[in-house]
């Protein structure tokens, strides 16, 4: 702090540096009002994960037609909004609708429902190129109205394609894993219970900034050194901040003087 008075004093030569010292200033203002602009980000709405089903693939499921596919799963957050399920068609612009429908478990009653065009559904050379870590990985995402109260309740999320034909070259195809890797549900295939799972992701209402608070949580589990806490990447965050103000104030020192101003100090006399 001291170094910085130092530096805008007039004795330090200040007043040879007002150009350094205002583009300061008004870097400070910048960043002020991005720091607003972030506080109203960090309030607004945003759907946040919840959590998924292993990432692992092992079985192509084709459906279409009367088929279902139905996956029991249990949101650990309230406010449950969206679905995501790793889904491809066997050719691209297919007709109609792929719908999947919420329901409670184990009454069946349908609580949400949400239906995308068949046509928006990736259409990969290989069901296998859209698996998890692939550069064609791309999931498919449900999105519904929040369900208050959903944290610890069974849901059947029930996946069909009422609209397709069920032949070769017009349907489409679910990743799943064989056997189950999803304890808190299971899959049925057309009413019928299967040792499998879909790969799926949920997704619960909640703000920016808890979304951002889940993935300090993950990452601070994440940590090699001081495991389970953020201390090494605050250590971090904070060593960047102290060097950035130091490069600031020597810009500001070494700040280049106008040209035809007398040396000497400032209010000094000239011989």
């Amino acid at each position: 702090m001291a170094l910085i008075v130092s530096t805008l004093s007039p004795g330090a030569g200040g007043r040879r540096r007002l150009p350094a010292v205002v583009a300061l200033g008004l870097a400070v203002l910048a960043l002020a009002a991005g720091g607003v602009r972030l506080i109203g980000w960090w309030r607004e709405a945003a759907a946040v994960p919840d959590h998924a089903a292993p990432f692992s693939a092992t079985f192509a499921m084709r459906f279409a037609g009367a088929t279902t596919l139905a996956q029991r799963v249990r949101p650990r957050l309230d406010g449950f909004t969206a679905a995501d399920l790793l889904v491809v068609a066997e050719a691209p612009g297919l007709p109609g609708s792929v719908e999947l429908r919420v329901e409670e478990w184990p009454s069946r009653r349908l609580v949400r429902t949400s239906r995308l065009p068949a046509a928006s559904v990736p259409a990969p050379a290989s069901p296998w190129d859209a698996r998890p870590g692939q550069p064609g990985e791309r999931w498919l995402s449900f999105g519904f109205e929040p369900i208050g109260g959903s944290a610890g309740r069974d849901y059947l999320l029930v996946l069909s394609y009422p609209d397709g034909r069920d032949a070769a070259g017009a349907r489409l195809i679910a990743l799943a894993h064989f056997p189950s890797l999803y304890a808190p549900g299971e899959l049925l295939v057309n009413g019928a219970p299967q040792d499998g799972n879909l790969l799926f992701r949920l997704a619960a209402r909640g703000t920016h900034g808890a979304a951002l608070g889940l993935a300090a949580g993950n990452l601070a589990r994440a940590q090699a050194i001081v495991a389970g806490t953020l201390v090494a990447p605050g250590v971090l965050a904070a060593a960047s901040a102290v060097l950035a103000v130091g490069l600031a104030v020597a810009i500001v020192r070494a700040w280049p003087e106008p040209a035809g101003e007398p040396a000497g100090e400032p209010g000094g006399s000239k011989r």
